[in-house]
């Protein structure tokens, strides 16, 4: 069961001063980040396995040695792991835009002075249009630059990007953060803290007026990150003098106001480093890092990286999720939970075993990733490699599963390794207070056994589930036992840790005894398959290992559809051979489906792909089929082990039979969305139609524009509205518009 804790935030607003509205905002922010536990024990186990993996280039940058590795390029927000393509600032080179996938690429650029140094950087994409707005520094002058690009498709299908204007705007101070608030408002960060807002309209870059000057001249912004998980725009900044570090909070509305919300100053510590994510500010410095909640600036944990650390050499640091974060120092990559302390992954970087030299990495962007499910463990980081080899600087990506943030994932992971030795645990409660006698759980287990000599499934089911869960006691049961003959129609239970009987796993093991043989595993009687006990012992993380090797063919072959996809879906340590060999050879799509969503959730792409390999040199596995048949299935998941079979069956082992049927079936998928294309385009055109009647529609109670879209039709026979033919005449356009099924 998954216990979750909600905030309701009340949305009832009311004028306040500037003082008042930055109190409100700061209670809410509270509410926000006042981080509340979660009990997560759910019935659908997953066994997510942090770590880096999938290095690769994106481009190799200009030499420029008078600049460090931390000064040389700015990476704009990369806002989601879906994006293909990153927006860069090269200082004294270019300000570009690169393709990462499939096969990384230039896409366009702009050029820039070779003394010139990109500050800040922010990219804001509008239809066919990407606006590029930079910070720029050239020997003491300061200014803002904005650039747009036109999209444009060629003659020979491929995408095509021009500059198309270029507006620039002259800045009294340095520039160190920027931010497209919407289309019309750009949002300036300086280097002593104040804020200024710029507006962009009709081509003209000109201050609108709407600043924040709160700070001390001598102070310097030595990090920043623009906070968007409220409804108000937030701004997060650090900054230092002789003697401080000085946090803020500062708010950025929509009515036209920049006001600080919260503020905290404590001794400054040299050389900290910073990152944000989820409410949580986490700095490093002398070693360690220390976790700060943004709504009052205090310390609320502490980790030591001493034993992996060297503070001689550069370090980064940047944080995919929350209580995890990345840190680059001299060669090496770390994932971190600081929550449990643990070293989740590590990655180097060498170009050369014999070289004395080691390679240096400096981390620059993280795609944020909730990584609390399996459909949001998966980050990206990109970072500065520089080569020993050839002592150039590369731009390259390296993927993540960040995990999902348990203790599980953690276990022998400690970032304090102690010495060898024996340790007591410590006692945590009296366990034999909750356990059943032995003499009870015996006589459970004879009944149950002759139960199952006697071939008695109502005799089974009346005993074990109901013992488990707990609702009646031992005797309770037996005099039910007693008392009726009749077949009874059981429910569906699962397990409950919070509820159900805390039982030896002994127990369990002996009961699993009684159903199945093994090496290979088989049913003990194929005609005594107790399918609630099953369907309840698989949603049971304590599901003992020994019994789970060919569970999944065994349930397949006898033909038992509810037993498989239970225990796809919750059963544990079902290894990832048994369900790709499922996958291959099942045809049911909600089964297969279940498959998908299990091996992308529980296994890395590195585990998925030697699994592959292992089936394919085996014969096991028809490559072009099993890709035919991923595709048919809706939904995203199935595209990733499209990819994973493709790059595995590698690129000269394709004959032309499979190519030519490849082609067919990706040439449908591409004709069926050119056609929802289309209908979108026409869709749109009739919402626009439409639009001016839209309040004459809500007077008269009538029901959404979409709906007499999909009803009102030149070909509908649906009578869904009482006008008559000359108003629905003036509601829909003369071409039709219908749903496209594929």
């Amino acid at each position: 069961m998954c216990k979750m804790v909600r905030y309701h935030i009340s949305r009832k607003t009311k004028k306040l001063s500037s003082h008042d509205h930055a109190m409100a905002l700061k209670k809410k922010i509270q509410k926000k980040y006042t981080y509340f536990f979660t009990q997560d024990i759910s019935t659908k186990p997953t066994m997510s396995k942090p770590e880096l993996y999938d290095q690769y280039m994106i481009t190799t940058l200009s030499r420029t040695p008078d600049l460090e590795l931390s000064d040389k390029v700015v990476v704009s927000t990369i806002k989601s792991i879906d994006t293909s393509i990153i927006d860069i600032g090269v200082s004294k080179s270019t300000i570009s835009s690169h393709i990462t996938k499939p096969t990384p690429k230039l896409l366009w650029s702009y050029s820039l002075n070779p003394t010139t140094i990109v500050e800040c950087m922010d990219v804001l994409a509008k239809e066919d249009k990407k606006y590029y707005v930079c910070g720029l520094s050239d020997r003491k002058k300061f200014r803002l630059l904005l650039v747009e690009t036109t999209r444009s498709i060629t003659e020979d299908g491929n995408a095509n990007y021009t500059t198309t204007n270029e507006l620039e705007l002259k800045l009294d101070r340095k520039p160190v953060g920027i931010k497209f608030m919407s289309p019309e408002i750009i949002t300036v960060l300086y280097v002593n803290g104040s804020v200024e807002e710029v507006g962009f309209s009709e081509n003209i870059l000109q201050f609108s007026g709407v600043k924040y000057t709160g700070t001390k001249s001598k102070d310097t912004v030595v990090y920043s990150a623009f906070v968007n998980d409220l409804e108000d725009n937030l701004l997060l900044t650090v900054s230092t003098n002789s003697k401080s570090t000085i946090y803020r909070l500062i708010a950025i509305n929509s009515k036209n106001s920049i006001l600080e919300v919260n503020s905290h100053s404590v001794p400054g510590v040299s050389n900290t480093k910073f990152c944000y994510s989820s409410g949580s500010l986490y700095q490093y410095a002398n070693k360690t890092i220390e976790s700060l909640l943004i709504t009052n600036f205090k310390i609320t944990n502490t980790v030591s990286v001493d034993g992996i650390i060297n503070d001689e050499e550069i370090t980064s640091i940047v944080a995919p999720a929350p209580d995890r974060v990345l840190i680059g120092n001299s060669n090496m990559i770390y994932l971190i939970n600081v929550k449990f302390a643990s070293l989740l992954s590590s990655f180097k970087s060498s170009s050369s075993s014999s070289h004395p030299i080691p390679d240096k990495v400096f981390l620059n962007q993280v795609v944020p990733v909730k990584g609390n499910s399996t459909n949001s463990y998966i980050s990206m980081a990109v970072y500065l490699n520089l080569k020993n080899k050839d002592n150039n600087v590369y731009l390259n990506v390296i993927d993540i599963n960040v995990g999902m943030n348990k203790l599980s994932e953690c276990l022998g992971k400690s970032l304090n390794k102690q010495k060898p030795g024996f340790h007591e645990i410590p006692e945590l409660f009296n366990i034999q207070d909750a356990l059943p006698s032995s003499d009870e759980i015996q006589e459970v287990y004879l009944y149950l056994k002759d139960a199952k000599e006697a071939q008695d499934l109502n005799k089974w089911e009346s005993i074990l589930i109901p013992y488990l869960k707990n609702k009646k006691t031992w005797a309770e049961i037996k005099s039910l036992l007693r008392a009726s003959k009749k077949d009874k129609v059981y429910e569906f239970k699962e397990f409950d840790v919070d509820n159900d009987r805390v039982i030896d796993i002994g127990f369990i093991d002996s009961v699993l005894q009684l159903i199945f043989t093994e090496d290979p595993l088989a049913f003990a009687n194929e005609q005594f398959v107790p399918e609630y006990t099953l369907m309840y012992l698989l949603t049971n993380p304590l599901f003992p290992i020994r019994f789970t090797l060919g569970l999944i063919e065994l349930f397949s072959v006898t033909g038992n559809t509810t037993l498989l996809r239970q225990a796809i879906n919750t059963c544990p340590n079902i290894p990832c051979r048994d369900l790709l060999d499922q996958l291959v050879n099942e045809e049911n799509k909600e089964t297969l489906l279940d498959l998908i969503n299990r091996i992308i959730g529980e296994f890395s792409r590195k585990e998925i792909t030697n699994t592959f390999k292992q089936l394919i040199q085996g014969n096991a596995v028809d490559v072009v089929e099993l890709i035919s048949k991923l595709i048919g299935l809706p939904g995203n998941n199935n595209w990733y082990l499209v990819e994973i079979l493709v790059d595995v069956n590698g690129l000269f082992n394709w004959d032309m039979g499979d190519i030519k049927a490849l082609d067919e079936i990706i040439s449908q998928k591409v004709e069926a969305l050119t056609v929802n294309s289309y209908n979108l385009t026409l869709s749109h055109q009739v919402l626009l139609h439409n639009k001016r009647l839209s309040k004459k529609a809500k007077e008269k109670g009538s029901t959404s524009h979409l709906d007499n879209l999909l009803t009102l039709t030149s070909h509908s026979t649906s009578a869904k509205f009482d006008d008559t033919p000359e108003e629905a005449n003036l509601k829909v356009p003369v071409y039709s518009v219908e749903r496209v099924n594929f």
